[in-house]
């Protein structure tokens, strides 16, 4: 599954950007013990336009940040699995 086709997954009101809440939902769908402030630090540092959402362009990145806010291939790896096994960002099946 390509970036674009997991943006759209978890962007569910096409509007183009990724809320804090889309995000969260779509992070705690594998990791469901995150925190908040774990999902607060890695939006954070995801949101370098400052706009207080996630876009296309900074979205690629969110999947290699772990909840410390450093780089991580791992998750890429982990949330690719996700959706390449039908999770929707609710925890629902496709």
């Amino acid at each position: 599954m390509s970036m674009t086709e997991i943006f759209e997954r978890v962007d569910k009101n096409k509007d183009g950007k990724i809320s804090w809440d889309k995000f969260a939902e779509a992070i705690r769908v594998f990791s469901p013990k995150i925190t908040s402030e774990e999902i607060d630090k890695m939006f954070i540092v995801l949101v370098v336009d400052g706009g207080g959402q996630i876009d296309d362009v900074e979205f690629p990145s969110c999947l290699m940040v772990n909840g410390g806010g450093e780089k991580d291939d791992q998750e890429e790896v982990v949330m690719k699995k996700v959706y390449n096994r039908g999770m929707c960002c609710d925890g629902s099946s496709r």
